[in-house]
């Protein structure tokens, strides 16, 4: 912006200057330095780039369910997006100039529900972000339960299902009765 910043070497040639509290960077500035010694004569200018060292927010990540074909959500413009999966894969893609990103989750990878994914954001200067984790909501919905043959000498129904899921069974007269499927299914 043009500001001009002025200090005094020491008797060794140091010198510190402190920057206004205003005045922050975002790295890639050029900065343009010279020093004039005490006879008035003027060195010539050192143009010196700002470093980004500053690691971009952690991305925001859209609901993944079950069904989900891609992780999506926001970070820092054009950084790179992973996404680690439960089972160690890394996912990656680039945020678009209005920092959008999706990743395509591959076929052969399916989430049943409750897993946890880590997406990191990592800007042009190499600085990595935190960990956003987003927990897969499971939205797929069970397979028909199977139902093992019952006879008028039953006293009980069985069969499988997905483990956990809740069974009704509705009888001629409209009853209906439940259960919970074990862990075995």
């Amino acid at each position: 912006d043009g500001t001009e910043l002025t200090g005094v070497a020491d008797d060794q040639g140091n010198y510190t200057i402190d920057l206004p509290g205003n005045k922050k960077f975002n790295g890639g500035e050029q900065l343009k330095v010279t020093s004039t010694d005490p006879s008035g004569n003027k060195s010539d200018e050192k143009v010196i780039g700002v470093k980004d060292t500053t690691p971009p927010v952690a991305p925001t990540v859209s609901e993944v369910t079950s069904e989900s074909p891609q992780v999506s959500g926001t970070a820092e413009a054009e950084s790179t997006v992973k996404v680690e999966l439960p089972d160690g894969t890394e996912l990656t893609g680039v945020a678009d100039d209005q920092g959008n990103y999706g990743i395509d989750i591959p076929a052969n990878k399916k989430f049943r529900g409750g897993e946890q994914l880590k997406v990191t954001s990592t800007d042009a200067s190499g600085n990595k972000s935190n960990e956003a984790v987003v927990e897969v909501k499971d939205t797929t919905p069970p397979f028909a339960p199977l139902v093992f043959i019952v006879s008028s000498e039953d006293t009980q129904i069985s069969g499988e299902s997905e483990p956990g899921s809740i069974i009704k069974v509705e009888l001629p007269d409209g009853t209906e009765l439940t259960g919970v499927a074990d862990d075995q299914g």
